[in-house]
């Protein structure tokens, strides 16, 4: 090796140690004979000078590596194409910058290339976030990737593995910082922690307790002697191990129609599925992608990716998710391996065998085909020695000897001589890290050094590339393949531009030459892509991200238990280098006079498992159709004077008939471009459903409006015919699938309501509107201490002084014989309940002869009246300024609804002007709306609007939902004798004295009392309505991303009557629920009645506490026969925002009869 200034040379070098290093190297005596000579054709070129201020040979590994690759490649051309050895050009200050890609990209934006900044809004809107854990949310999240000193003076690399938690928990720390940490303040909290461990006690703690990627810095030799890396130290680049068991003869894998294979498109027609993550892997696959290859990345929507890569990395790739643990999508990924040539498997020893997709499971999947097929492996810690299951990562990779990777290439790889050193050194500034500078705080440094001292060196415009991605609808400007062919034999380049994760749908398109689509959008795809964009900008501008600007690079290499790397038979290890953070992390044992020993690298041992290549069948076709530019349709141009139609001149007539023609196009422009536009531009066009439905929102209103709250069974057709999820109308996507449920609802994302949709109610300071999650929180944050389980227990005197009201009226009906309505008595019950603890006002409806049934009627009148409010968000503050009655006239529904938010106004004025009776007495604290008026909210949330929105919703949803639950349980019942007489022991058991009852707590202990009310939420079904939510950030449900801002719902009643999880779902039995809880099946988690997440029903306590005072008292006190009633009036028919039996109902009659009981009578 050359070891002065004047005698170093890069390319020298590099072509050095690409013949000493990698051809001659004794770890890969199994090459064929003819690279020898074949590697005669690759010319390198280049500065002499390193460039790079790291102290091992950067762009000497990355060039010679590619100069590995570039030789097969001469050599399949030879073999498959007879053809002679063709020329290859390598420039070693252009291959420096292969690692640093990512960093490097550019997007032309209004024709100016700009930086392609990962977490940019306009980037985050191309290439969606998959930083599912928030590794990199805050400093103190991502800090916990770093290198630490240990309690016995050992450094440790901590990796939170994208996942930072279970390192967190480990650790003994928070999840979160503090709002004023700093990098430093950050660094001190985790060392102090990390300081209390020894290092070998951490670093069993991390990978064998909590499965977290982590290593001891060990040094070369201590690593070399270890079990590992002596089993380690055994392997080159790869292994190539065949099948024994295999018929295929050796063959080429076979011609495709749409891309045939040639010199220049040298791997065109090969097919490979890509099961990889994260930088390594990826590359591999891109590599082959950038020879021709067709590459079908699948990964999972499950799993966390590293979105700033994905641009980089996802170029010459279709894209699909498919969930492994799904038998569906197992059943996918088999098909496309069955049509593939490669299968290239980055994830850690046994994952894939646990999945049905190991080496063998591929093998034995092919083995009645034609043609056979490659296997390929990578993992951090190779598949030799005890190292091999653990999570691996490149720092981690680094880490093992200082920050020197210590596999085959280390003696071969070298550092550079001390004076070359130290003239690179000194020409960047003498740049000086620590072991605590990660690669936040790393990479916008280096790039820094390299701009300011290397840009006319590394930054040449001949290294950059235009590249279109159609899937985009973007220009990108990136760095050229690092090896070219000065005499075009070879042209590698991309057929398919980038994207992001899980995109495409997962079969081979027919047409291999195109961008896929599938054939429900065969429009422009650009169109669609810019109303993402749209909606993903809206939700952008909602929230900021939280990220550091360069932290690009996080991870070379794998993790569990989806690790991903490199490789097939033609491809070099990209990692074997490093990457540009890891490698200047070598400076962190360095000062100016002395630098670190041992050799930098972080190849990864890994094996082709050699078959032949397989058979090809076509499936769908593919299109990327030219933009379409739809230009403004002009208006009419405002008159300048009056026209009187009585005494019109001729030319005026012209002018006015051009006009209203021009009017009458320019309409009808609007309406079939605006349905083109829906149908076919729309994001959501790829997703499944009617044209019809995704063309207007007139289809809903006819179904809900004209046919009465019948849509919810239109959208259960639609469901039948196109999936479980189904685009119902524009703008809206519906899901029928109860694993699904707290997904949607349940998940720690933030998640708006649907503005259009919460129209319904015409309550928008209503906390139960309130579309923002933020101010949800503050809204339901000033009402959740009134709705608690202790404040409800502390109000059970009113509740039993209401039910005992109740129970006088049922003795006095009993006496009479009279036929009462279960429905409207219990409605009267609920809403004097609730009015009182809002307002201290008791309605008496429970004093009325038929329990105030106008009431009961007014409320289900204007839940079907939401939907006209809905349609029409403008009708209802219109009519409020009509005179009741004439609206009443008009539309009964709508009547209904403006007469129940005036009575409402008639309850909190007087509470605003202190002018009730509760505020005169000085008691002002016992009610919810005395309470809210004396709070702390702003002004602003103590309106009287604000105040009357959020009563009229307490008042209705806090009566009808709970009154209806118990009128059908006591139907039920009484169609069910069986349970009838089981639950009668239970409770004459649990109460001796029907005069006494028990608490709400001690009647929560009766099992069957339990499992009672469980079903009769469940046969009730609470809001039948479905509840749209809208996403802050792109929803992954199976093969589909819901682009962020996009309204999706579920229906509760199609998760409480779904036959998979509760079978004979109208068959009222609740023993359903005791056999679960004794199964240990958590069926209470599909009881939706409530709802699910941050918004479930504020009263969830007080319904539970009212069901179960209520049923103790009438079946302890009284019998009932149901009285000309049936199931046509129980079982739901319509959607009114409740549930709604036949409109020819007339309720749920029964008579009332008291029970003979020595401590019960009507005299009582």
């Amino acid at each position: 090796m050359a070891s002065s200034t004047t005698e170093y040379s890069v390319p020298r070098e590099a072509k050095c140690l690409f013949e000493e290093g990698i051809l001659n190297n004794p770890l890969m005596a199994d090459l064929p004979a003819e690279l020898k000579s074949l590697s005669q054709h690759v010319k390198f070129s280049g500065s002499d000078k390193p460039n790079i201020p790291i102290n091992w040979r950067f762009a000497e590994s990355i060039s010679a590596l590619k100069a590995f690759e570039a030789t097969v490649l001469n050599y399949l051309l030879t073999k498959k194409y007879s053809i002679q050895p063709v020329e290859v050009a390598i420039d070693t200050d252009h291959a420096s910058l292969f690692f640093m890609s990512p960093m490097l990209a550019r997007y032309v934006k209004d024709g100016t290339p700009v930086p392609a900044d990962p977490f940019s809004p306009d980037m985050a809107k191309l290439i969606p976030s998959q930083d599912k854990h928030r590794s990199q949310a805050n400093l103190h999240r991502s800090l916990v990737t770093n290198i630490y000193k240990t309690k016995d003076g050992r450094f440790y690399h901590v990796h939170g593995s994208m996942n930072p938690e279970p390192s967190l928990i480990a650790l003994g720390l928070p999840f979160d910082g503090e709002d004023n940490d700093t990098y430093d303040t950050v660094v001190e909290r985790i060392q102090k922690v990390v300081q209390e461990h020894n290092s070998s006690s951490l670093d069993e703690l991390m990978n064998e307790k909590y499965r977290q990627a982590g290593t001891i810095a060990y040094t070369s030799d201590e690593y070399f002697s270890s079990e590992h890396g002596k089993a380690g130290g055994k392997v080159g680049l790869y292994e190539i191990v065949r099948d024994g068991d295999s018929k295929h003869a050796p063959s080429w894998w076979p011609e495709h129609f749409s891309v045939p294979s040639s010199p220049k498109k040298p791997l065109a027609g090969l097919k490979v599925v890509d099961l990889t993550r994260v930088i390594a892997g990826p590359s591999i696959t891109r590599s082959l992608a950038e020879m021709g290859a067709s590459v079908m990345r699948v990964v999972s929507p499950h799993i966390t990716d590293l979105s700033a890569v994905l641009q980089d990395l996802n170029w010459g790739k279709w894209n699909t998710f498919l969930h492994l643990k799904d038998e569906g999508d197992k059943e996918k990924l088999k098909r496309l391996i069955l049509e593939a040539d490669v299968v290239v498997d980055g994830y850690r020893p046994g994952v894939m065998e646990r999945l049905g997709f190991g080496r063998q499971a591929i093998f034995d999947l092919v083995r009645d085909r034609p043609h056979g097929i490659i296997h390929v492996r990578e993992n951090c810690y190779g598949w030799h020695g005890p190292w091999s299951h653990r999570s691996g990562w490149q720092q981690i990779s680094d880490a093992i000897a200082l920050n020197y990777y210590s596999q085959w290439l280390v003696r071969s790889c070298g550092t550079y001589p001390q004076d070359i050193w130290d003239e690179v050194w000194k020409r960047h500034g003498s740049p000086t890290f620590q072991h605590y500078h990660a690669m936040p705080y790393l990479l916008p440094a280096m790039l820094k050094l390299l701009y300011q001292h290397d840009s006319q060196t590394l930054f040449k415009p001949e290294f950059f590339e235009s590249r279109m991605s159609k899937a985009l609808n973007t220009t990108f400007i990136q760095v050229k393949p690092i090896a070219q062919f000065p005499n075009k034999e070879v042209e590698l380049g991309y057929r398919v531009g980038t994207r992001g994760n899980g995109v495409d749908a997962p079969h081979w398109p027919e047409d291999l030459s195109k961008e896929k689509m599938d054939i429900s959008s065969k429009v422009v795809l650009i169109m669609g892509s810019l109303k993402r964009q749209e909606q993903q900008t809206r939700c952008c501008e909602r929230h900021s991200c939280e990220a550091f600007p360069l932290h690009l690079a996080n991870n070379t290499n794998s993790r569990t238990p989806e690790a991903s790397s490199q490789f097939s038979l033609l491809h070099i290890p990209s990692s074997c280098a490093g990457d540009v953070g890891s490698t200047v992390r070598d400076d962190y044992f360095m000062t100016k006079n002395k630098r670190a020993e041992g050799i930098s690298n972080t190849s990864m041992p890994w094996n082709v498992e050699g078959r032949n290549t397989s058979a090809s069948v076509p499936a769908h076709n593919l299109h990327a159709l030219h933009h379409l530019r739809l230009g403004q349709h002009p208006m009419i141009a405002t008159l300048r004077s009056p026209i009187s139609f009585y005494n019109i001149t001729a030319p005026q007539a012209m002018v006015l008939s051009a006009m209203l023609l021009l009017l009458g196009a320019s309409v009808f422009a609007y309406i079939i471009f605006g349905g083109i536009r829906r149908v076919y531009f729309s994001p959501l066009s790829r997703f499944p459903g009617p044209k019809f439905a995704a063309l207007t929102l007139w289809n809903e209103f006819y179904f809900d409006c004209i046919k009465r709250g019948s849509f919810i069974w239109k959208i259960e057709e639609m469901h039948k015919e196109y999936g479980p999820i189904v685009r119902i109308n524009p703008h809206e996507l519906h899901i029928i699938d109860p694993e699904f449920y707290d997904e949607l609802y349940a998940s720690n994302r933030k998640s708006d309501k649907y503005k259009w949709w919460t129209n319904l109610a015409g309550a928008d300071g209503s906390c139960f509107s309130t579309v923002p999650h933020d101010l949800h929180r503050l809204r339901r944050g000033a009402l959740n201490p009134f709705f608690s389980v202790r404040s409800v227990m502390q109000l059970e005197p009113l509740l039993k002084s209401k039910i005992e009201k109740l129970s006088a009226r049922f003795s006095t009906i009993a006496k009479t014989g009279e036929i009462v309505r279960l429905d409207a008595a219990f409605m009267a019950l609920t809403m004097d309940i609730i009015c009182d603890y809002s307002f201290a006002a008791d309605r008496k409806y429970l004093d009325q002869p038929d329990f105030e049934l106008r009431w009961k009627q007014t409320i289900i009148g204007a839940f079907e009246g939401g939907a006209l409010g809905r349609q029409f968000p403008w009708m209802l503050p219109f009519m409020k300024k009509l005179p009741l009655s004439f609206v009443a006239s008009l539309n009964p529904a709508v009547g209904h609804l403006l007469r129940w938010q005036a009575g409402v106004k008639e309850q909190v004025i007087p509470i605003l002007k202190g002018d009730d009776e509760l505020s005169r007495k000085g008691d002002a604290l016992r009610t919810i709306f005395h309470t809210l008026r004396d709070s702390n909210l702003p002004a602003g949330e103590r309106t009287l609007q604000r105040l009357c929105d959020e009563g009229e919703i307490l008042t209705g949803a806090g009566s009808e939902t709970t009154a209806q639950t118990l009128t059908r349980i006591l139907f039920y019942l009484k169609q069910v004798p069986s349970s009838l007489e089981r639950l009668r022991i239970e409770v004459d058991t649990a109460i001796p004295d029907a005069t006494v009852l028990p608490s709400w707590s001690e009647l929560q202990n009766l099992p069957y009392l339990t499992a009672v009310i469980k079903e009769g939420l469940r046969l009730s079904y609470g809001v039948t309505t479905r509840l749209p939510r809208i996403a802050h950030e792109d929803i992954r449900y199976k093969n589909y991303i819901i682009p962020a801002g996009t309204p999706v719902s579920q229906t509760p009643y199609f998760v409480l009557m779904h036959p998979s999880v509760f079978p004979e779902p109208r068959t009222f039995r609740p023993e359903r629920w005791l056999e679960a809880a004794k199964g240990g099946k958590r069926l209470d988690k599909y009881l939706v009645s409530f709802g699910k997440g941050s918004r479930q029903c504020l009263g969830m306590n007080l319904a539970h506490a009212e069901m179960y005072l209520s049923m103790a008292a009438i079946l302890r006190r009284f019998d009932w026969e149901l009285y000309e009633t049936d199931l046509d009036d129980v079982v739901c028919k319509h959607d009114f925002f409740v549930a709604v039996a036949s409109l020819e109902s007339k309720g749920i009659r029964a008579r009332i009869m008291s029970r003979k009981d020595p401590t019960w009578s009507a005299d009582v």
